[in-house]
Parts: structure tokens; sequence; C-alpha cells
């Protein structure tokens, strides 16, 4: 009897619609029930995907970080310095393949990381997981597994002059993954306030070191590798070499570096690294023909990129402090004032006093109405609250 009197249940999209009421506002049922639809699709899109903004990827991107900065610095030490019996091959090995592990759950990471299309196209982020599925394969992905593939587990530590040896270089694959670091770098600066001029200098800095380490790296595996599979390293006669082994030996050998440990070896090498990027004068020469074709290659590199840096910096530095360039400015153009119409001195002195202590109020009040003119009409009022909240606590 009871079950006779009582209701019927509600059907599922009607309770949803009923959840919904307040947000829907007074859309159709048609429409509602659309609109229910798409906000249960977008609920398990973020479901399966990862938050771009969200707390779990940014603590992701600093550990990829460490461990990419730590790849990009030790992993050309290894290829060209590294001998064994390797120093800590312990230590070293296993943050190989903690680096292994790491790169391989970034791997799995990027599968469920949301994408912003390309301007063109609207600039959203897309949520679809197999969309972000299909563009991550069509993007970076076989770079990420080029970088992952641990070479080193195949070749183990092979012996100088060894064939073997000689295809450790098949390890620089792992840099690149490098790249990685412009997109977390993009991350941190959505969020951190920087300077982005001065963010910009550091980036140049760091570019130019990099660079050099890697200069310097490539530098030493080119004098161990020899010009001609199977040469090794050996002492030779300073005073004979030049004539009787011109061309088959290295610069190691011409050098005197033989007996150098690793760490002294690779200072030479980032001596000859940094005066081909800066154009310094250098004792170290090519001693064979292949290090004469890497000599060459390096100084194509280092002042390619020197002269890059100097354009670019040059810029950024003239942009370091705006508000000083305008005040310079204005300052010139009331010198020109008071010359042309000849104001005395006691006015020039106190027009020069008012631009003086009013700079960067002018300034700064002319570029807040252009900023405020680029913002959307939500984010112009939040922003201009903030700005005068000072102002309307004493109304309020």
């Amino acid at each position: 009897m009871a079950a006779a009197n009582a209701r019927p249940a509600t059907p599922p999209n009607e309770q949803h619609l009923v959840q919904h009421r307040e947000s829907l506002g007074n859309l159709s049922f048609h429409d509602a029930e659309a609109a229910v639809r798409e906000i249960a699709r977008i609920r398990t899109m973020l479901r399966w995907t990862i938050s771009p903004d969200g707390r779990f990827l940014r603590r992701w991107d600093l550990v990829m970080c460490f461990f990419l900065v730590y790849t990009t610095f030790v992993t050309p030490c290894e290829i060209a310095f590294m001998r064994p019996p390797v120093a800590h091959p312990g230590l070293i090995f296993l943050m190989n393949r903690l680096t292994d592990v790491v790169l391989i759950a970034d791997i799995v990471i990027n599968f469920f990381t949301p994408f912003r299309e390309s301007p063109k196209k609207g600039a959203r982020w897309v949520y679809t997981l197999s969309r972000i599925c299909s563009h991550y394969v069509r993007g970076n992905f076989a770079l990420d597994f080029i970088a992952t593939i641990p070479i080193d587990l195949f070749l183990g530590q092979s012996e100088v002059g060894t064939p073997e040896f000689s295809l450790r270089v098949l390890r620089v694959f792992r840099l690149l993954h490098v790249v990685r670091l412009n997109t977390i770098l993009h991350h941190w600066t959505a969020t951190a306030r920087i300077d982005l001029s001065l963010l910009e200098l550091v980036k140049f800095a760091f570019m130019t070191f990099t660079t050099a380490h890697w200069l310097a790296c490539f530098w030493g595996f080119i004098g161990s590798l020899g010009p001609s599979i199977g040469h090794v390293n050996e002492a030779i006669d300073v005073e004979t070499w030049y004539v009787q082994d011109y061309h088959q030996v290295t610069w190691i050998q011409a050098g005197q570096f033989t007996e150098a440990s690793a760490f002294e070896l690779y200072s030479a090498c980032l001596y000859t690294a940094l005066s081909n990027v800066f154009g310094g004068p250098c004792e170290i020469n090519p001693a064979n023909y292949l290090e004469f074709w890497a000599q060459s290659f390096m100084m194509f590199v280092g002042s390619s990129l020197w002269a890059y840096i100097i354009g670019c910096g040059v810029t950024i530095v003239a942009t370091l402090n705006p508000h000083t360039q305008e005040h310079r400015r204005i300052i010139g153009m009331l010198r020109y004032f008071v010359n042309d119409k000849n104001v005395d001195a006691d006015l020039a002195s106190r027009l020069r006093h008012y631009f003086n202590e009013t700079s960067s109020m002018r300034y700064f009040a002319s570029r807040n109405d252009e900023l405020m003119s680029t913002m959307t009409a939500e984010l112009r009022g939040e922003a201009f609250y903030v700005a005068c909240r000072t102002r309307f606590s004493k109304v309020w």
C-alpha cells in the first residue's frame, strides 16, 4: 500500500537540474539539461587531467628542474672526462637511475597535463584527454623518449681507445630533455614577482656558462678520442713530437696533460671554451685535423652566442629602469626650454626641483592608465579597487 502511494522517483537528469537550479537560472528544461551534461563532461575531464596551475604540477616542476640541471652539467662530464674506475660510481649510478625514473614519470604526467592552443585557435586550455595525448605524441614525445633511453647501461664503462668509447657520445641525447627547462621557467614567470628584464639577464648568464661547459666537455671528448679509432693518449717527447708525430697526436698529448686528473683536464678545457666564446687568447692549440674542425666549430658557436647576447643584453639593460630614461628626456626638454626662453635662474631652479621630485609619480601615473586600458573590465575593476583601497577605506 505504501509502495502504491509513494511518489515516483525523480529522473536523474531532473535531479541534476534541481541541484544546479540556482546556477542555471531561468533556462528552459532542454537548455538546462544540455548545461548539466556539459558540467558533467567538464568534471570528468578535470578528474582525469592535472591542473596546470595546481600545487602538484608546481612541485613537480621543482623536481624536474633539479634533475634537468643535474643532467645539463653532469652528463657531459661523464661522457668526456670520467674514466674507469669512476670516482664514487655508486652515487653517480644511483643518480642516473633516479633521473631515468623521473624522466619516465614526466612522460606519463605529460599525457595528463592540459595544453594551451595557439593564439590563432583562441589560446584556450584543452582538457580533453584524447586531444592531450595526440598533441603530446605529435609534439615532444619522440624527443622525451629518446632522452630517456639509458645508453650508459648498454655501453658500460668503456675503456679509452675502444669503439665502445666512441659510442659514449650517444648519451648526449639525454640533453634533449633540457628544453623542458624553458617550459618550467614559463610557468614560474606567470606567478613569480620578478622583473622580466632582470630574469632575461640571468637567463643569458646561465646560457653563457652552460654553453661554455658543453664546449669544454666537447673539447675534452675530442682530445680523448684521438685522430683515429684505437688511439690512446700516451706521454710523448716534447722536443720531437712535432716533427715525428705531427697530426698523429692529440692536444692532450701535445700539452702534456696525459697525467692530469679529470678536474685538471676540465679546467684546461673550460679555459679553451671561454676563450672561444669571448675571443681571448688561448695557448692550447689543435694537434690533428679532427681537432682543427672541432676548434672551428667551437669558435663559430661561441662567437655566435656572444654576438646574440651582446645584441639582446644591451637592449634589456636599456629598459631596466624606464622611468629614469623618461626623466632624463623630460630634463633635457626643460633645459632646452630654459635656454630658449631665457628663463631666470630662480624659476629654472624651481622647475628642475619640481620635475626631479615628481618624476616617478608622473611616469607611473601615465603608465598606469596605459596598463589599465589593456585589462578586461572585471580585472580593471579589481585592480583599481586594490590601487585605491586606502582612499576607499576612508569613505566607507
